[in-house]
């Protein structure tokens, strides 16, 4: 997972992993990144708020304390489309991994208005 910002990428348990990065390997279309970014920026209580890349998918990352981040939400591209995702939310319990959310399924721009507004509160908890 690539982290789109200025930081030093530190996982929830503290692990950081360094790899190199590789110029052809696939990844997210930077303008998709640039449009989830700029969405967070619109809100005031999702600033502090991080995008990283994972091949062609986009996460969004919450700050947890001063030195670390957690993954909240994830658009997965359509391998066979990419100018369509799939919006998930972050499982928090059992195994962990990812929920499809509900109506989460279409042109980027349109779930990021959708979702990005709701990150932080109880209504974005209620869509799976």
């Amino acid at each position: 997972m690539t982290i789109e910002a200025p930081i030093t990428p530190i996982t929830v348990t503290g692990v950081v992993t360094v790899s190199r990065v590789d110029p052809q390997a696939a990844s997210a279309a930077t303008d998709d990144v640039a449009l989830v970014r700029a969405g967070l920026e619109r809100h005031p209580h999702l600033r502090a708020w991080l995008v990283a890349t994972d091949a062609w998918n986009i996460v969004v990352l919450r700050p947890l304390g001063k030195t670390s981040t957690g993954p909240v939400l994830k658009f997965i591209s359509n391998p066979d489309d990419r100018t369509t995702y799939q919006a998930a939310g972050a499982r928090h319990s059992g195994n962990g991994g990812w929920l499809p959310v509900l109506g989460g399924h279409g042109p980027l721009p349109r779930l990021v208005a959708k979702f990005l507004p709701l990150l932080g509160t109880d209504r974005f908890d209620e869509l799976w």
